[in-house]
């Protein structure tokens, strides 16, 4: 394959072609025979356009509204770098079918030397493979989990749950001192992602995981899973019940009405879920007497703060959780309120006529990236992806106050603007 490509740079078209074929001929459902159909397709491709810079963007269908958003985003901050380039805009469909095809589009016929996209973690992992194969850098904006291993010519400019959890560990062992930790999370691949990516941060931050428990991401409640969390095995569990609804009737109270409480032998519970579903998970655990939040199971008692990931920052948590969302910790990408951050939501806001959203600054973040990798003039698809590797946003929105860590509505961990590939 090495060779295959050095034949093609060199412009010997029949070797490259030649030696592409052998590799599909001898492993034909191998990554590299899947790269060599793609080398075949590039010896016929249009020469690289230095100047042409591909957005492989939903600009049609339901997401149509979100990509034009990113589409402005991205130019704005591309301006705002220095960037000279002309931008390419191609749809990226319904399906990663669609999609794949529209970066061929880009690459093949449009000679793009760089592609922002795609957006949905649906179909990242087909156009990223399909980009890595084209040999073109590509920065996706996507929250997808590992789309760039193993693949050099892959970007993320936007940060994933895997990040933000791996944030949200170092923040709560070494600033908050919390060593262990119980996990809370929907039966779903975001929820399984932030539980294993938190419990990897954590492990490897010398602290533990006693106990992990995923619940149905669609049920009404979750009161059946909470009590799993509890470790509320009331046949284990005989003697300390026992003693439990003894001790109340010597109080002069009802033993029939006693029930398990939960095992709490950790500082504090993930709960990685959306702003629709984290109320519902946290009535359940107040349910089954987890002291959460600020609802305390016992006077003067202590509670176990909740933490999670950036679908906490919602107003309707706060208000539709009340007393048992209280006091979370939590991570986000981007908080207007950051220092250095206020000034940028005005410019953005001056230019757009809106606040810009999570989605919005890192696309923002991405283009001043992408201006100040073209900025060092690379002439090659390699060349630019070097510039890209060693391009940083410093300045572009919150530079000033990076890696700050806060609570409440606030954001933990570090800013998007830097590509990791």
């Amino acid at each position: 394959l090495g060779r295959a490509e050095a034949a093609l740079a060199a412009g010997n078209r029949d070797k490259a072609l030649r030696l592409a074929e052998e590799i599909v001929a001898e492993a034909p459902d191998s990554e590299d025979a899947y790269i060599a159909r793609y080398l075949e397709k590039r010896v016929d491709a249009v020469p690289v356009k230095p100047g042409t810079i591909g957005l492989l963007l939903p600009m049609s269908g339901r997401y149509a509204a979100v990509g034009e958003q990113v589409q402005a985003a991205v130019e704005l901050g591309y301006r705002k770098g220095g960037g000279k380039a002309r931008f390419e805009v191609v749809d990226a469909g319904e399906t990663a079918e669609d999609a794949v095809k529209a970066l061929e589009t880009l690459v093949l016929q449009k000679g793009a030397v760089a592609v922002v996209g795609p957006l949905r973690s649906d179909i990242a992992d087909e156009v990223v493979r399909a980009a890595n194969a084209l040999r073109v850098p590509i920065v996706g904006l996507h929250q997808a989990v590992g789309t760039t291993e193993e693949r050099p010519w892959a970007f993320q400019g936007m940060v994933n749950p895997a990040q933000q959890a791996q944030a949200l560990a170092e923040y709560v062992t070494t600033a908050r001192e919390m060593k262990a930790f119980a996990i809370f999370a929907p039966d779903s691949a975001y929820g399984h992602t932030a539980a294993e990516a938190f419990q990897a941060a954590v492990e490897g931050l010398g602290g533990s995981i006693k106990v992990t428990t995923f619940y149905d991401d669609e049920a009404t409640s979750v009161i059946p899973f909470a009590k799993e969390l509890g470790r509320k095995d009331y046949k284990a569990r005989r003697w300390e019940f026992e003693k439990l609804k003894e001790e109340a009737e010597e109080k002069g109270g009802n033993p029939d009405r006693v029930v398990l409480p939960p095992v709490i032998d950790y500082d504090a519970i993930f709960l990685p879920d959306n702003a629709r579903r984290i109320p519902i998970a946290c009535a359940g655990l107040a349910y089954e007497e987890f002291p959460v939040g600020e609802f305390q199971t016992t006077k003067d008692g202590d509670t176990i703060p909740l933490l999670g990931l950036s679908g906490w920052n919602r107003q309707t948590v706060v208000q539709n959780g009340g007393p048992y969302v209280r006091g979370a910790i939590f991570t986000d990408i981007y908080l207007p309120t950051d220092d250095g951050a206020d000034a940028f939501a005005e410019r953005f806001r001056q230019e757009t006529g809106r606040t810009p959203s999570v989605l919005e600054v890192a696309a923002h973040d991405t283009g001043t990236l992408v201006a100040r990798a073209s900025a060092e003039k690379p002439t090659t698809r390699e060349g630019f992806r070097d510039a890209l590797a060693g391009a940083s946003a410093e300045g572009s929105t919150w530079r000033s106050a990076p890696s700050s860590a806060k609570t409440g509505r606030s954001r933990v961990g570090s800013a998007p603007s830097m590509l990791t590939g």
